[in-house]
């Protein structure tokens, strides 16, 4: 993936905007479960991809997103870990139980598997605009998704088939006409609590602040 292919191919894609209460926005947990993809500038550091690129407080960064995989491997210095076009970044709160705590960021079991601890690239990539696939899991998915889908995200046209078929079946949303299976939509959904709790407040549950 490289910068011309992705604007070429962010060129071809068809946006598709949903409105939804805010208690159905749980339904498209799977998406975000499979990984969205997030334009960004790409070459910045995990934290800078964090909190200044998707606009997270710091503090909720420190907090509460207690476990990060880059492309596959858990992280535990956020400035050292580099993010590149095309990388995958896996957010999680805490995790239960043993393998949990051994993958929590800078945890007392981190020692445990430093074996596959990302490490800090000797070749920083350049500084240029691309995307990443952003996963999210369990109360991130909650505290973080609603805004993300506000301000779009590109999806597999097929997985968001898959959501759409329930809403529909269930009264929620118009059937909608998406592109052949393995091509992608830029999805937006609306929902009318989360854009008065981000404009008026600029948080998330209190936790997540966009930055203006």
């Amino acid at each position: 993936m490289n910068r011309k292919n992705t604007k070429a191919r962010g060129a071809e894609e068809k946006a598709i905007c949903i409105s939804i209460d805010t208690n159905e926005l749980s339904r498209f947990h799977p998406l975000f479960q499979e990984g969205v993809a997030v334009e960004t500038d790409t070459g910045i550091s995990v934290r800078e991809f964090l909190c200044a690129s998707l606009g997270i407080d710091e503090r909720y960064v420190e907090e509460r997103i207690s476990t990060i995989f880059l492309n596959g491997k858990p992280v535990d210095d956020l400035d050292m870990s580099i993010i590149g076009d095309g990388s995958v970044l896996a957010l999680s709160a805490a995790m239960p139980g043993l393998v949990g705590a051994t993958m929590r960021r800078g945890g007392y079991y981190a020692a445990m598997r430093t074996t596959i601890t990302h490490r800090a690239d000797e070749n920083r990539p350049a500084l240029h605009r691309g995307r990443i696939r952003l996963k999210l899991f369990n109360m991130i998915l909650d505290e973080i998704g609603p805004s993300l889908l506000q301000a779009g995200v590109v999806v597999r046209a097929d997985s968001l088939g898959r959501v759409l078929e329930n809403l529909v079946r269930d009264g929620l949303s118009q059937a909608v006409a998406l592109p052949e299976r393995g091509d992608e939509v830029r999805l937006i959904v609306g929902s009318p609590a989360v854009t008065e709790t981000v404009n008026a407040r600029g948080k998330i549950h209190g936790k997540w602040a966009r930055k203006k």
